[in-house]
């Protein structure tokens, strides 16, 4: 059985994080309502990323672990809700004056950053579409 990431799975979670940087970007540059719209479906469409990034690693802990890792995960996640919005508000109070888009250059370097560091996930497994084809032949 292989552990980690199907091929799929990898290229949906180094895709996400540029897809996301990407909107952001477009947030900090629209001029009009329509821009920063657009690039909200954009980031909109990074959604798929940490369900997939969920499944992988629950492929790397033992059956009875998953329950533990996925809490813990909800946690980390309950913790970023609680933490994020509010290191946000601080900088945008502190630049709306001069420069009111940081905060979303702030957040598209972190994306950016976060894309860079899923450049080093290798999938393990095969694209479950021509495993399905693979199985039918062979069998």
């Amino acid at each position: 059985m292989p552990v980690g990431p199907d091929s799929l799975e990898a290229w949906i979670i180094r895709l996400c994080p540029f897809i996301e940087a990407l909107g952001y970007l477009g947030m900090s540059f629209s001029k009009t309502t329509m821009q920063y719209y657009a690039s909200g479906v954009v980031v909109a469409m990074a959604c798929m990323g940490p369900p997939a990034l969920q499944s992988a690693l629950t492929k790397h802990v033992a059956k009875e672990d998953v329950g533990r890792l996925l809490g813990a995960l909800s946690l980390m996640g309950s913790l970023n809700r609680v933490v994020g919005p509010t290191v946000l508000s601080f900088l945008y109070s502190f630049t709306v004056k001069s420069c009111p888009q940081t905060v979303f250059y702030v957040v598209a370097g972190v994306m950016f950053i976060g894309f860079i560091l899923t450049l080093g996930i290798r999938a393990h497994g095969m694209i479950i579409l021509c495993y399905c084809l693979t199985t039918s032949e062979i069998g």
